[in-house]
């Protein structure tokens, strides 16, 4: 079986693509994947640090752009073509060539919308990973008062209210596609109002001082900031 993955240049791989590639490869996929930056390079790479040699790389022109793991490839090429025509040709050939996609999209890229068209015409599956941009999915969350629950206060004194997710903190990592660490070295701060806690990144800004007294007022005590 042979999955056709594309993806959206601009974004970043959620932990969830990667926990889905990797379903691909213990059912012994082979890979059809793109030449471009973003999700094609991606997707590449991941697939190189894991030691997967069951991949194809298509491309359109002389030579691919990227080919991290040193696969075969597949040229497409038409040189009375140009500009999205060009590259045209290489997708259309991985939906062909494929028995169903993984599209890793963010709602935006017109290319991944019509490769998970070209697919839905072939009458081939397509699993689609929706990934919001960074500031989307933080956009979201963002929050005036204090919340009964799981939060984070940026550095900038923006606060969450992460409350309506399940898993609080963990969903909300998973959702950005990064690590509780990683944020804690952005500087942001880790708070639960409900179970009355705060974690403290290296140093506390004015506007998040202003934040913690609110959130201090909220839960009636000043908590150890640990």
């Amino acid at each position: 079986m042979k999955v056709f993955v594309s993806g959206s240049k601009r974004i970043d791989l959620p932990n969830c693509a990667f926990r889905t590639i990797d379903g691909y490869i213990e059912r012994g996929y082979d890979f059809l994947v793109g030449d471009c930056h973003g999700v094609d390079k991606a997707v590449q790479q991941y697939l190189s640090e894991s030691g997967v040699r069951n991949v194809t790389v298509y491309f359109s022109g002389i030579s691919p752009r990227s080919n991290i793991g040193q696969w075969k490839v597949v040229a497409l090429g038409n040189t009375e073509l140009t500009g999205y025509d060009f590259y045209r040709l290489k997708d259309e050939r991985m939906a062909a060539d494929a028995d169903c996609g993984l599209m890793i999209w963010n709602g935006e890229s017109k290319g991944t919308a019509m490769n998970i068209d070209r697919l839905k015409s072939l009458k081939k599956s397509a699993e689609v990973i929706f990934v919001k941009s960074y500031e989307d999915v933080i956009a979201t969350f963002v929050t005036r008062s204090v919340a009964y629950g799981a939060m984070y206060i940026l550095p900038d004194g923006r606060m969450l209210d992460l409350s309506t997710l399940e898993y609080g903190h963990a969903e909300f990592c998973e959702l950005l596609g990064k690590s509780p660490q990683e944020l804690k070295e952005s500087g942001w701060i880790r708070l639960n109002t409900k179970l009355k806690y705060v974690e403290k990144p290296g140093k506390i800004t004015d506007a998040q001082a202003d934040r913690l007294e609110e959130t201090f007022a909220f839960m009636g005590e000043r908590v150890p900031i640990k």
